[in-house]
């Protein structure tokens, strides 16, 4: 079952799937949030491809796509730091950073109406950071966009299914307190008015009077 909602600047998907857990379901939430820069925040689970959006902002034929990840080089400036690299027609794979090597590719290899956006195979936890993309006409790459990705561990996870479970027990715990409450405080009422009604009988000489 989906659940989706749309805004000017958020759109949120939701995927509601049975779980082996106390509770019923499991909630999968794909988070696009865009603002009005161009930066646009993805999160993703492990083990799901993601696609990495772009679109060209002219009509110009493109000679090249170059996906980068700034930050794989934070600790040595030799690391290569593009992901993907598309140029004349051609995947440059000798280009790319070693661990996305084949895990890349073009969402629309015909790029119809300018769209250079790429799709992100099995995504791990280190692929979280942030994604740029440029593409070239005539002259140098213009940066098109940023994007930042966050990868997390799925419910079902190991060392999460025992944290899942513990929530729904939790869950399950408070919800049978609730009604624990709710029934006590019934019957407390009941008890009391029939105390009041024993206690207090309606008076005979009034009831003869009114008869």
């Amino acid at each position: 079952m989906l659940l989706f909602f749309c805004s000017r600047s958020v759109i949120i998907l939701f995927t509601l799937h049975p779980v082996r857990s106390p509770l019923p379901l499991n909630i999968t939430c794909m988070f696009r949030h865009f603002n009005q820069t161009g930066l646009m925040h993805v999160l993703m689970k492990t083990g799901e491809n993601v696609t990495l959006r772009c679109w060209s902002t002219t009509a110009d034929d493109i000679t090249l796509i170059e996906w980068s990840r700034p930050d794989l080089n934070k600790d040595n400036k030799h690391i290569k730091t593009e992901i993907f690299v598309w140029r004349k027609g051609e995947l440059i794979i000798a280009e790319c950073h070693q661990s996305y090597r084949g895990r890349v590719e073009l969402k629309d290899p015909k790029m119809k109406n300018g769209n250079a956006s790429v799709i992100l195979k099995n995504v791990n936890i280190n692929d979280t950071g942030t994604y740029e993309s440029r593409v070239g006409y005539t002259g140098p790459p213009q940066l098109i966009n940023t994007t930042n990705l966050t990868v997390v561990e799925p419910a079902g996870s190991t060392g999460d299914e025992v944290g899942g479970v513990h929530l729904g027990l939790l869950v399950s715990l408070m919800l049978v307190i609730v009604l624990l409450v709710i029934s006590f405080a019934f019957w407390t009422f009941r008890k009391c008015t029939f105390h009041n009604v024993t206690n207090h009988p309606p008076d005979k000489t009034v009831v003869q009077q009114q008869v």
